[in-house]
């Protein structure tokens, strides 16, 4: 499976999630939504793989917030008037997950320069106190990102899509993903791991319960909600173990403008069909 297929899959499965909202509103889960659940993850896997390849990160980087700048418009235009609180963008969170993982690669490479980015670096190999106290300096730092994402509400006055747990998704897509090596057994289950964790806390997150106590079902239809959010997004984070490593017909721009221009395009249909 190439990056073209992920992305044309991650794009489907997306306008899937959100045709659904446009057709039923915010308060009625149907499969489209369970389809959608798929998305994010692939488009998780697709920021991390391009920060991996990147020639420029700070570029990078940039593209990823204009990305999310240039979308709340119609991100808001279109949820805000299906009844969703002010939230920004998955751009947004996309960004944050991209700087998290940047963070976590600080270092001073083998010529004593100071990089956020080599694919070579060990996280988790600490030679002096330095190199360990500089670690819990940037897990410190992640834990930052991760409270105010938590908290954007009542700072910010916006919710962050997805939450903090797509930040550390995103930071164990990195860390655990078999990029090198799809034999790498510990990589492969600890990846597997972050999935069903990430998982876990998505479904529990759409039924608005937090820890690990599990929401009560009311109805049968509850639990087979429940189920299906859980299953969808183990589905999505799976899929990037298809990956061969091949970036197949280049649609990066297109994917870019996707987003914001099938927001505009369900925005209208939601105008149409209830004005």
């Amino acid at each position: 499976m190439s990056t073209f297929v992920i992305k044309v899959i991650a794009m489907i499965t997306m306008f899937c999630d959100h045709l659904s909202r446009a057709i039923y509103g915010s308060c009625e889960t149907t499969f489209l939504n369970y389809i959608g659940r798929i998305s994010f993850l692939l488009f998780c896997f697709q920021i991390v793989l391009g920060y991996k390849k990147t020639k420029c990160l700070g570029k990078y980087l940039l593209r990823i917030l204009l990305f999310g700048i240039i979308s709340q418009i119609p991100y808001s235009l279109f949820f805000e008037s299906i009844g969703y609180q002010k939230t920004l963008c998955v751009g947004f969170t996309l960004f944050l997950g991209l700087l998290s993982i940047s963070i976590i690669n600080f270092h001073k490479d083998k010529n004593n320069k100071i990089t956020f980015r080599d694919n070579h670096y060990n996280v988790f190999l600490f030679d002096s106190f330095q190199s360990f106290f500089l670690f819990l300096a940037k897990c410190l730092f992640i834990f930052f990102i991760c409270f105010i994402v938590n908290n954007s509400k009542n700072i910010f006055g916006y919710h962050i899509e997805y939450n903090y747990q797509a930040i550390l998704f995103m930071i164990s897509i990195y860390l655990f993903y078999p990029f090198g090596n799809k034999y790498n057994i510990c990589k492969v289950l600890l990846y597997i791991f972050s999935v069903i964790l990430f998982a876990f806390v998505e479904a529990q997150m759409w039924f608005g319960v937090n820890g690990f106590q599990l929401p009560s079902f009311y109805t049968s239809r509850d639990f087979t909600v429940y189920l299906f959010i859980y299953i969808f997004c183990i589905i999505g984070g799976l899929l990037p173990l298809l990956y061969n490593g091949k970036r197949g017909q280049s649609i990066k721009w297109f994917t870019y403008l996707f987003y914001p221009v099938h927001l505009i395009i369900l925005y209208l249909f939601y105008l149409l069909i209830y004005s």
